[in-house]
Parts: structure tokens; sequence; C-alpha cells
């Protein structure tokens, strides 16, 4: 059994290291690689799977499998790595250049840089102030805080966002949200393109007890133009506006229910809340820039 520093050309299969104080693969290895119990950890290209557990450090080139790393206590660094990710117990910072495959990270104290996610990631604390955290995948992203977070948020999807703790909408009109948890010490940015979910253990109920006033704005804005359009005589659902031989819409019940006034008094003036959420419903996709148009007409342009 070998000890110490270990140095390797290139390996046709499988390697497996144990108790090593370094391990450095220069060349390639065509098999999977397992690395235990020792202190640091190079290589260039792995063919297969990687797996690690307990060591103080890894710097990895290129993985075409996938990459399984738990407790270690200094950095890890990934240049690309082809399949999927599942990092446990690193108190270093962690840098992923480029990852295929989905990311799934707990307990990565040190910090996390991850800017090319092809595939969805997940997230669990607890999560350090020292390093930020810095995350864009492709696919949908999902975090877990703890009831003590201390942390600046700053995130924005391409589909729906739902967070426990209260997101405010940026002042410069881009879709980003923002908050502070705790006194904000450490920073965390994601990006999805798909859904966005953040939970928090002991804020979960709150906000559903207390939802964001403008998490329905849609709909209401929905209601409000359809009875907007009712009154005026148009079909909701053909568009068609009904006439009278007077020029006047023609008041039936189909068109003018007896209800539509009501909505009509109680319209008030938008929001720059509601501007702002009408627009980023447009650049979402949710809605058509005509309908976006109704819309702000309908809630007092």
């Amino acid at each position: 059994r070998l000890t110490g520093s270990v140095l390797v050309a290139q390996v046709d299969g499988s390697l497996r290291g144990e108790g090593l104080a370094d391990l450095r693969l220069m060349g390639g290895c065509n098999g999977d690689l397992r690395f235990e119990d020792g202190q640091s950890l190079t290589a260039e290209l792995i063919a297969g799977d990687l797996r690690l557990h307990d060591a103080t450090e890894a710097r990895l080139n290129r993985v075409r499998g996938d990459v399984w790393i738990e407790q270690v206590l200094g950095e890890v660094q990934v240049t690309r790595a082809d399949g999927d990710a599942r990092l446990n117990d690193i108190a270093g910072p962690v840098k992923i250049q480029a990852l295929a495959g989905d990311l799934r990270g707990t307990a990565l104290t040190g910090g996390l840089t991850a800017p090319h996610v092809n595939g969805d990631a997940m997230l669990h604390g607890p999560f350090g102030t020292t390093d930020g955290y810095t995350l864009s995948a492709e696919g949908d992203v999902s975090v877990h805080l703890p009831e003590d977070a201390d942390l600046r948020l700053t995130v924005k999807a391409g589909g729906r966002i739902r967070s426990d703790p209260q997101l405010t909408p940026a002042t410069d009109g881009s879709p980003t949200f923002t908050a502070t948890l705790g006194s904000g010490a450490g920073r965390m940015s994601l990006s999805s393109g798909g859904d966005l979910r953040i939970d928090q253990v002991g804020v979960e109920t709150c906000a559903r007890a207390a939802p964001d006033p403008l998490s329905n704005l849609g709909e209401r804005i929905r209601r409000q133009v359809s009875a907007s359009l009712a009154a005026a005589g148009i079909d909701i659902e053909t568009g068609e506006i009904r006439w009278t031989r007077g020029g006047r819409a023609r008041e039936t019940r189909a068109s003018r229910p007896p209800t539509a006034e009501r909505p009509r008094q109680t319209t008030r003036p938008r929001s720059p809340d509601e501007q702002i959420t009408i627009l980023k419903m447009v650049e979402a996709g949710q809605i058509t820039p005509e309908e976006a148009e109704m819309l702000l007409k309908a809630l007092g342009a």
C-alpha cells in the first residue's frame, strides 16, 4: 500500500487512492477515480465518475462522469464536469466553472461559485458568511435556508419565483429581486432559467398566512379588465364591439352584467408596483404587450 505523495502519468482503468498525502494524476484516468482519507487530489482528466471522501483539497480539470465530493476541509475546484455533481460538507470555497448535469449542494459553508449549470440546482444550508454564493442554472433552482440565515439575496428567474422570505423588486426596472436576512453578512446571487423556490425554516408558515399583496395581482387585474370591457360593450371572448343603432354599446346581460359597475367604481389608479409587475409579466412571456396595454388602461392609465 502506497502512502505519502504519488504521481501518476496515465491509468487505463479505474484508480483508487486511500490515505495518500498527495495524489497527482498528470494524464488521464480511463475509468472511475476514488480518493478517500487523504489530503490533496489533483487530476487532469477522469473519463468516469469521481468519488472523493474526507480530504483536504481537490483540483480537477475535467470529469466526464458524475462528481461526488464530501467532507473536504479546504478548496474544491472543478473546471468542467459532464455529469451531475453532489457536494456535501465542504468548509472551503467551491468553484465549478461548467456543469452539464444537475447540482446538489449541502453545507457548503466556504461559499460556492457555479456560473454555468445546465441542469437543475438545489442548495441546503448551513451557509457561511465569509465567501459568497453565485449560482446560475438553466433549469430550476431550489434553496433551503436555515432559520438563522444571515444573507443578502439577489435573485432572478425565467419562470415563477416562490419565496418564503419577502422579496423586493429592484428599482432599476430589471427582473431582479432582493431580500436581506439577518444582518445580511453573506451574499447569495441566484439566477434560474426555470422556476426559483426559496424555503426558510420558521418563515414558511408566516409567509403562507400572510401572502405577498402582489401575489394575486395578475388575476385581480384580469378581473378588472374583464369588467371594464364588458361595461364598454366589448365581447370578452371574441373581442367584438356590440353597437346599437344610436352608436352606443348595446346593454345586454351577456355583455354588461349587473355587477360589472362595481369593479369600475373600486378601480384605483395604478401603483408603481403594479406597473413594474405588469412589465415583468411581459418580459417573462406571461402576457403579450397588447394585453399589458389593456391592463394598464384598465388600472387607470
